[in-house]
């Protein structure tokens, strides 16, 4: 053994730089350690990310409006028609600001477009709606809901016609 080498050993370093684990060097485990610490806390961070809130459910008070024809002309037809539609998100809390937009058989509220936003409750409440569907085949009425980042839902009323 050379002199350099008995230096080198006396003080705890080897110029061959193994010996660490199986013969793995020193900076490997080092790069080893810091990539599992690394990986650790990504995955631990992973755990608080929740997903996007996006429009799960649209609640209606009534899934079916009856409309008659009073004057036998073969129109049906509801005046003054309550709804109250509520929208929630993906963890059933409300969500204020969407917008509803009914459309068919001639829904209308006060004769303009049935539309609005929801309020802190995630409700919007119509109080006079009218429609109507000719002669005596069931209609539909489609409860659409948008909110910006949310994503779009769907719902439908049935409109059936009575004696």
């Amino acid at each position: 053994m050379s002199a350099n080498s008995r230096h080198h050993l006396k003080h705890g370093l080897r110029s061959d730089r193994s010996g660490a684990i199986e013969g793995l060097p020193l900076y490997l485990i080092i790069i080893i350690v810091i990539t599992v610490l690394g990986l650790g806390i990504i995955l631990g961070m992973m755990n608080t990310i929740k997903p996007p809130k996006k429009i799960e459910k649209i609640v209606l008070s009534t899934e079916t409006i009856a409309v008659k024809d009073d004057n036998k002309d073969g129109t049906y037809e509801v005046k003054n028609q309550a709804l109250t539609v509520k929208v929630v998100d993906n963890n059933g809390d409300p969500i204020k600001g969407a917008v509803v937009r009914l459309t068919g058989c001639n829904v209308s509220e006060g004769g303009t477009t049935a539309y609005g936003t929801t309020d802190s409750n995630g409700e919007l409440k119509f109080k006079a709606l009218s429609c109507q569907v000719i002669g005596t085949d069931t209609g539909h009425i489609t409860v659409a809901v948008e909110k910006s980042g949310m994503g779009k839902l769907e719902a439908t009323i049935t409109v059936i016609p009575t004696t």
